[in-house]
């Protein structure tokens, strides 16, 4: 179980995420779901330790869980110049040497002998998937991980995030598309102006997605009667 409590985190003197509180179970896609500019990406970096300031507690099976043992996929991948798509899977494997690169490639039929470069956005976030996956961490977050992804690979995940729940690891996987974490996730957090409102289970998706319309359809309304005011 992946426990998150009081998670408090932001850059200088502004907060962005304030008493955070989650859970997750090994074997779970637990979606966090939240317009763009909730903190979602904020509350990944937060986890990593990869930026924002941060306070509160984050144990795994009772321990409390490194960074170290966090795999990160962010929406958008940083690759060093000059790297193959070889070169990069080679250093991701060095924790897990026995990671079958070609094996797992035949998947997404990536051009790992090409410079990174030269690959396109969708191409780039399946390479730094593999990456992740090559790791072999207790915890995976995905940060958007079906944004840039053709039709085609899109399913290709959904496989994938299915068969990893098997091998037990919790993958906690953002998005700010209901269609997507209703396919694949068994609960979502809907993350609001830095703090989670309410964790839906699946079986009450329907209610969280009535939610969100009520709450667009409501400020939606508000900003054009402030259009439509004279002057």
């Amino acid at each position: 179980m992946l426990e998150i409590s009081s998670l408090a985190a932001g850059y200088g003197k502004t907060l962005i995420l304030n008493n955070i509180h989650l859970e997750a179970a090994a074997g779970e896609v637990h979606g966090v779901l939240g317009i763009n500019g909730a903190g979602k990406t904020t509350f990944f970096k937060a986890l990593c330790r990869l930026g924002p300031s941060f306070s509160g507690a984050v144990t795994w099976q009772g321990e409390p869980l490194s960074p170290t043992d966090i795999g990160y996929l962010p929406a958008t991948p940083y690759f060093y110049p000059y790297q193959t798509g070889q070169e990069y899977l080679e250093l991701c494997r060095h924790r897990n040497p026995g990671f079958p690169i070609e094996k797992w490639n035949g998947l997404f039929q990536l051009p790992l002998k090409d410079l990174t470069e030269t690959y396109s956005t969708g191409m780039r976030k399946k390479l730094a998937l593999l990456g992740v996956l090559a790791g072999r961490y207790k915890v995976l977050l995905l940060d958007e991980p079906f944004s840039g992804l053709d039709l085609e690979s899109t399913e290709v995940l959904f496989e994938i995030l299915e068969q990893l729940k098997s091998y037990g690891l919790c993958i906690l996987l953002s998005s700010h598309i209901l269609a997507t974490v209703r396919q694949v996730c068994s609960r979502v957090s809907y993350l609001s102006a830095g703090q989670i409102l309410r964790t839906f289970e699946h079986d009450d998706f329907d209610t969280l997605e009535s939610s969100i319309k009520t709450t667009l359809q409501s400020r939606t309304k508000a900003a054009w009667a402030e259009i439509r005011k004279p002057g």
